[in-house]
């Protein structure tokens, strides 16, 4: 191998190492994330939201969506309303009752975006 070959392979060996974190990364972009949900507990349409996971879309918009799927919620039943279809987006929902209150987890699907919401709400 000439000593010109050896530098152009060296370089190209370079270059594509620096560009394998930064690939890396965009992927990461779309990949799941749990939400920090602190000063959010109470103001998302529930008594409490206590967890929020979602899948290629960001935290912002996941408020948003449980927002919009409580209100869904509240429009078809009240407190004990269910949503199975907002918009583009479907649902399935489990729930464990108690005398006062449920705790639940919906999760709700549009394409390959996805959010699960885990929460608690009085009735």
């Amino acid at each position: 191998m000439t000593r010109k070959a050896f530098l152009m392979l060296a370089v190209a060996l370079a270059a594509l190492a620096v560009a394998a974190p930064a690939a890396s990364g965009a992927a990461q972009a779309h990949a799941s994330a749990t939400c920090k949900l602190a000063g959010f507990y109470r103001s998302l349409g529930a008594s409490y939201v206590y967890r929020l996971t979602v899948t290629r879309i960001s935290c912002r918009t996941g408020r948003s969506l449980v927002r919009s799927y409580n209100a869904c919620r509240r429009r078809n039943g009240g407190a004990d309303g269910r949503c199975p279809r907002f918009g583009t987006w479907r649902c399935t929902e489990f729930r464990r009752t108690s005398r006062y209150q449920f705790d639940a987890t919906a999760s709700c699907r549009s394409g390959v975006r996805r959010f699960v919401v885990a929460y608690t709400q009085n009735t």
